[in-house]
């Protein structure tokens, strides 16, 4: 709960560490008086004590918890329906940084292979030198200088 709180907060690092503490000392709380139970009725007791301890327990969170699930299943669907393919977003990425068609070919195998620029001219039927040529317009218009910065800037783009 302290850590769905904490990013609420002011200061979150500080409610997730409280966090920590409170179930550190509650920890301490329930296995002191579990040893003197234990002494006082035995094993098999403590554990079908322990065992309808925590059935009460998940009874108490079960409208907490299946909250939590209805909203994540609400957030998973929205970001489903948000989110884009990847040739939309190649397509969107491209119109972004004024791309042509032919350097959005190029750029989408700099992206998606591991080829050199003598296999990228081969499987599109143009020369290396065009390939450079692509190549340095692309970093150009995408004001990257190489192919991991490429990467970079590709991932780190969004639609919005």
């Amino acid at each position: 709960m302290f850590l769905d709180f904490a990013p609420k907060s002011k200061f979150p690092e500080l409610w997730a560490g409280m966090g920590r503490i409170v179930r550190s000392f509650s920890v301490a709380a329930t296995v002191l008086p579990a040893l003197k139970v234990y002494d006082t009725v035995g094993s098999t007791a403590l554990a079908a004590g322990c065992c309808l301890g925590s059935i009460g327990i998940l009874l108490v969170l079960l409208p907490y918890i299946s909250r939590v699930a209805a909203t994540s299943e609400q957030d998973k669907k929205t970001s489903e329906q948000q989110e884009l393919s990847p040739q939309e977003r190649l397509k969107l990425y491209a119109q972004r940084c004024s791309l042509t068609p032919r350097e959005t070919e190029v750029l989408e195998m700099l992206l998606s292979t591991d080829d050199d620029l003598q296999r990228i001219a081969d499987n599109l039927y143009i020369s290396r030198r065009m390939v450079q040529r692509y190549v340095s317009s692309i970093y150009e218009k995408t004001e990257t200088k190489t192919r991991l910065g490429l990467y970079r800037s590709y991932m780190n783009f969004t639609a919005d």
